[in-house]
C-alpha cells in the first residue's frame, strides 16, 4: 500500500489518497477512450472514497454512455476519469499520476475494437470486447 497524488497539465484540479494500491494499468482501444483521450486511454483505478480531489469545481462529467461517465478538467482539457455507473470505483488517467513507479501494467482491453493504424506488440494479455476481460473498475 502506499500514497498516490496526481493532477492534471495546468494543476487546477489534484487529488491524492492513502494507503491504496492502485489496479493495474488497463489501456482500453475501444472508439470512446481513442476518441476522449486522443489515442488509447491508460487508466488504473481506486476506491473512489479513498480519493481527496481539490479542484472539484474545474471537473466537467458527462455521460458517454448508459453505463458510464467520464471527466476532465474544463481548464485545460486533461483527461481524468472514467465510472461506471453504480461501481465504487473511479478509474485514473495513469498519465496523471505522480507516483508513476508504482503502476503496472496489466492488460489491453476492447482490442477488437482497435484500428488498424497500429500493432500490439507486446506480451500483456489482450482482451476483445466480448471475452472474459478483468473487472474495469
Amino acid at each position: 500500500m502506499s500514497d498516490l497524488t496526481g493532477h492534471c497539465f495546468c494543476r487546477a484540479v489534484t487529488f491524492s489518497a492513502n494507503d491504496v494500491e492502485p489496479r493495474p494499468v488497463m489501456v482500453c482501444h475501444c472508439k470512446q477512450c481513442r476518441q476522449f483521450a486522443g489515442y488509447t486511454w491508460a487508466a488504473t483505478a481506486l476506491p473512489e472514497a479513498a480519493l481527496v480531489i481539490e479542484g472539484a469545481e474545474q471537473i466537467t462529467w458527462f455521460q458517454s454512455s448508459a453505463k458510464a461517465r467520464r471527466a476532465f478538467c474544463q481548464v485545460c482539457g486533461s483527461t481524468l476519469f472514467w465510472q461506471q455507473e453504480g461501481s465504487p470505483n473511479l478509474s485514473i488517467s495513469a498519465g496523471i499520476i505522480d507516483q508513476e513507479d508504482q503502476l503496472r501494467f496489466g492488460s489491453h482491453i476492447y482490442v477488437d475494437h482497435k484500428p488498424a493504424y497500429y500493432t500490439l506488440a507486446d506480451e500483456h494479455p489482450q482482451y476483445a470486447v466480448d471475452t472474459d476481460a478483468p473487472p474495469l473498475t
